[in-house]
């Protein structure tokens, strides 16, 4: 519940998203196990809340799978140095995504 807050200029407001979202980092098909889980009557989020957690679990940090390979290949320096770069651009793209769909009126 603590990054919830960061999910806020997505229009999101419900924890459990982001919930949902932190255990992407483990396998990002646990995304929507969690959100079946947590959501068992369905979510209801606008289009544009919808397109920005979209593109923020398609641009965010790959599983930790890949992490640990990035890790033993280039360095665990470099590993933490994309792992953050990736989250960093992932609320930045979903916040333009919300914002430009917002704009749109979708």
């Amino acid at each position: 519940r603590g990054i919830s807050p960061l999910f806020l200029p997505m229009g999101i407001t419900d924890w459990r998203y982001s919930v949902a979202a932190v255990t992407g980092i483990f396998a990002k098909e646990g995304i929507v196990s969690a959100l079946t889980s947590l959501f068992p009557g369905g979510i209801t989020l606008r289009v544009s809340q919808g397109l920005a957690f979209t593109a923020f679990c398609y641009a965010y940090t790959p599983c930790l799978a890949a992490l640990f390979s990035t890790a033993r290949t280039l360095g665990k320096k470099y590993a933490f140095f994309s792992a953050a770069w990736q989250l960093i651009c992932a609320f930045l793209i979903s916040y333009s995504v919300f914002l430009i769909a917002k704009s749109l009126g979708v």
